[in-house]
C-alpha cells in the first residue's frame, strides 16, 4: 500500500475551508430569528424567512404573495403621509432638507412593506436603514434652523455617520443597538420641541400630539411583543406604523413652522378642524407682509396707496390695507393625519 501523500491532505483541507467560507459569504449573515408570532412551517412565495425578528402575525395567512399582510401594508399608509409631507414642504418653499424628511418617510414605509411582506434579511435592512437615515435628517433640520447656513460640513458628517452605521448594521448583530441607536436620536427632537412648544401655545399642542402619537405607538409596539398569542388579532403593530407616521408629520410640521415664523419672518396661523379639531390644514404658502420702519414713518396721506405693505394712519384706507395685511398669513396643518 502507499503511504499517504501530506500534500494531499493539506490540499483537501484548504478545499474544504475555501467551500465553508463560500457558503457562509453566500448565507444570510442573520441566522438567528426570533419569533413573536405562532410558529408555523407554512412557506409562501419568498420561500423561508432569514429577517432577524419574525413579527406578531400569521404568515401568509391571507395571501400566498404577502407573508405579514397587515403589517405590511399598513405602510401604505406611511408611504402617502412622506409623499404629502415632502409636497407640503416644496410648496411652503422651505429648503430641500425639510422635503427630504418627507421623502425618507415615504422610504420608510416602502422598506417597511417589502420586510414585512417577505420577511427576508435583505428587505429588512431597507426597512430598518432608512429609519436611521430619517432620524439623521431630523438632526440635521434641529441643527440648521438659523437665518443662515450655520455648519457647512454638517451634511457631509451626517452623510458619512450613515455610512458608517450602514456598514456595521449589515456585517455586526446590530438588533439591539439598531433599537437604541433609533432612540437616541428622537432625544434631540424633544429638546428642540420643549422650548419652542413652552413659548408658543399651538406649537406646544403640535409638539405634544406628535409624542404622544409616538409614546402610545411605542406601549402598543411592546404589548404587541409581549401578548403577542392574545392580542395578535389586533395589528397593534400595524398600529404603530400609522402611529409613528403621524408623529413624524406632525413633528416636521412644528419644526417648518419654526422655521417659517423665526427664521424666515413669515406670521403662523393654525387652522384646526377635524374631529375635536385635531387636523389643522394647509391651503396656501405666502410670505406675510411684514411691518417696516418705513411703512410706520409714512404718512397717513400716503398710507392709503396701493403699493403700501402697511397703513399706519386711519380711515377705511388704513382698516382696508390692515385687513388686507392680516389675510396674508401663513396657514399651516395638515389636510389630513397622513399629510
Amino acid at each position: 500500500m502507499a503511504a499517504p501523500n501530506p500534500l494531499h491532505h493539506v490540499s483537501s483541507a484548504v478545499t474544504a475551508a475555501a467551500t465553508a467560507a463560500a457558503t457562509a459569504a453566500a448565507a444570510p449573515i442573520r441566522r438567528n430569528t426570533k419569533t413573536f408570532g405562532p410558529v408555523s412551517d407554512t412557506v409562501g412565495y419568498w420561500g423561508p424567512v432569514t429577517a432577524s425578528i419574525d413579527w406578531c402575525e400569521s404568515n401568509y395567512r391571507i395571501t400566498h404573495y404577502i407573508a405579514e399582510f397587515f403589517n405590511s401594508t399598513s405602510n401604505l399608509f406611511t408611504v402617502a403621509a412622506g409623499i404629502s409631507l415632502a409636497i407640503t414642504a416644496r410648496r411652503l418653499q422651505l429648503e430641500r432638507r425639510y422635503a427630504l424628511i418627507g421623502f425618507f418617510l415615504a422610504l420608510v414605509g416602502v422598506g417597511s412593506f417589502m420586510f414585512h411582506g417577505t420577511l427576508l434579511f435583505e428587505a429588512q435592512l431597507l426597512d430598518e436603514l432608512p429609519m436611521i437615515y430619517m432620524m439623521l435628517q431630523f438632526l440635521y433640520v434641529i441643527l440648521e434652523n438659523e437665518p443662515h447656513r450655520k455648519h457647512p460640513w454638517l451634511p457631509t458628517g451626517l452623510v458619512a455617520a450613515a455610512a458608517v452605521y450602514s456598514w456595521a448594521h449589515v456585517y455586526l448583530d446590530f438588533v439591539v443597538v439598531f433599537h437604541v441607536v433609533f432612540g437616541a436620536l428622537t432625544a434631540p427632537g424633544l429638546l428642540f420641541a420643549i422650548p419652542h412648544g413652552w413659548r408658543d401655545r399651538e406649537l406646544r399642542w403640535v409638539f405634544g400630539l406628535s409624542y404622544a402619537c409616538l409614546w402610545i405607538s411605542f406601549a402598543l409596539w411592546k404589548l404587541d411583543q409581549t401578548f403577542c398569542p392574545t392580542l395578535e388579532h389586533l395589528y397593534l403593530h400595524a398600529v404603530w406604523h400609522a402611529g409613528t407616521a403621524i408623529s413624524a408629520v406632525l413633528w416636521a410640521k412644528g419644526a417648518m413652522a419654526v422655521r417659517l415664523r423665526d427664521a424666515l419672518g413669515r406670521r403662523i396661523a393654525w387652522h384646526w378642524s377635524g374631529p375635536f379639531r385635531l387636523i389643522p390644514t394647509l391651503p396656501a404658502a405666502r410670505p406675510v407682509r411684514r411691518r417696516t420702519s418705513e411703512a410706520r414713518a409714512t404718512s397717513p396721506t400716503d398710507s392709503g396707496t396701493a403699493d403700501s405693505p402697511v397703513v399706519a394712519g386711519g380711515g377705511a384706507a388704513g382698516r382696508r390695507a390692515r385687513a388686507r395685511m392680516a389675510s396674508d398669513e401663513v396657514v399651516l396643518g395638515m389636510r389630513s393625519a397622513g399629510e
